[in-house]
């Protein structure tokens, strides 16, 4: 087991980090303190929201590469995720992307489909103390297996009991398990019978995303705000009834559904003495983004994208090193879109130049 306290570096990094992004500052002397990193973009499912476009370099991080992410940034990290696009346990080098961890203070996250269990990596993994965030669209199995295609309802759950199991045995309180859905008209209504079945399962935590397909289409919230509300303010009150923590959206399109859109301040769980509330608390709502500032993540093949919407490219760390990417023109200009519409704008329109085929720089 290791220290579990940030460093003072890492804890200095991030105080800087976000005064110069409350201030909006344009050139940094701060890293961000939020890194995501792409093991690999090969996913062993066919989920009717993903967008295959986002997986054409179906390949694995290479060590060289990684090694020098881990030697210029993972000192100044408060959290690295592991994870962007793709199953990162399909990653034939995962186990050797996790040993240098144990000689930093960061947490360490992750997202995985859940279809694999491997006694070996979730040893390490609560090992290391990782937050493991499983995705999870529907409590109803034919709903599930209808969005998660190639995917088993009774498998995941046969999964999530036995990384409960060992998580038990090794006794990491640091470990911690969260179910994330991605809600879209396709789902919207499976989310309190979610919180049910977290309650059932004795899993504390619940992450709701939005599926934004990027373009009008069926699947986004917006077609259906109004039960997206009120099946929102539901699952609320279930999930203050069973003290399951429970996050959603702050905003559903250009819309602020929900005044308050979590119930962390409703009571504490043993994650919070390790994953302070500041790693998740800086999300755009009603105009300021701060992603340029507070994160980055580095793909694949190297190319660094301004935030886990994985679109708008910043530069590679196989021709620059990130520092002196981190302050380039490209990063520049971003910082200077301060309003979070605008910048989500900008998001939008380079995933739909993308989809006709356009090149984007």
């Amino acid at each position: 087991m290791r220290n579990y306290d940030f460093s003072e570096q890492a804890l200095e990094n991030a105080r800087l980090n976000i005064e110069e992004m409350k201030k909006k500052k344009i050139i940094l002397e701060s890293l961000p303190f939020k890194l995501y990193i792409e093991p690999t973009q090969n996913c062993n499912l066919n989920c009717i929201m993903c967008w295959k476009k986002r997986r054409r370099k179906k390949r694995d991080i290479k060590l060289k590469m990684y090694n020098n992410i881990v030697k210029e940034l993972f000192p100044f990290m408060c959290e690295v995720n592991f994870f962007l696009v793709g199953e990162p346990f399909l990653a034939k080098n995962f186990l050797d992307l996790l040993k240098p961890i144990e000689n930093y203070s960061f947490l360490p996250k992750i997202f995985t489909n859940g279809t694999i269990f491997s006694e070996e990596i979730y040893r390490r993994l609560i090992e290391l103390g990782f937050f493991v965030n499983i995705s999870f669209d529907a409590a109803t199995k034919d709903v599930f297996e209808r969005i998660r295609v190639g995917s088993k309802y009774d498998m995941i759950l046969k999964n999530i009991e036995k990384i409960k199991t060992l998580s038990s045995e090794i006794g990491n309180k640091r470990f911690h398990v969260r179910l994330v859905i991605t809600a879209g008209s396709y789902n919207i209504k499976e989310v309190p019978k979610i919180v049910e079945l977290a309650h059932k399962i004795k899993i504390n935590d619940i992450m709701v995303l939005d599926c934004d397909m990027g373009r009008p289409h069926s699947y986004n919230l917006m077609n259906v705000k109004d039960e997206t509300k009120k099946i929102f303010e539901e699952s609320m009150t279930l999930a203050n009834k069973y003290k399951i923590r429970l996050s959603f959206p702050k905003n559903i399109g250009n819309e602020q559904l929900l005044k308050k859109n979590h119930n962390w301040d409703k009571f504490s769980l043993p994650i919070d003495k390790y994953a302070p509330s500041f790693l998740e608390e800086y999300n755009p709502v009603n105009g300021d983004c701060p992603h340029p500032w507070i994160e980055t993540a580095i793909r694949n093949d190297g190319t660094v994208v301004a935030c886990c919407q994985k679109l708008i490219k910043m530069g590679n760390i196989n021709r620059h090193t990130f520092k002196k990417i981190w302050n380039n023109k490209r990063y520049q200009k971003l910082r200077k879109r301060t309003q979070y519409y605008d910048c989500q704008n900008y998001c939008l329109l380079t995933r739909n130049s993308m989809m006709k085929g356009n090149k984007i720089r």
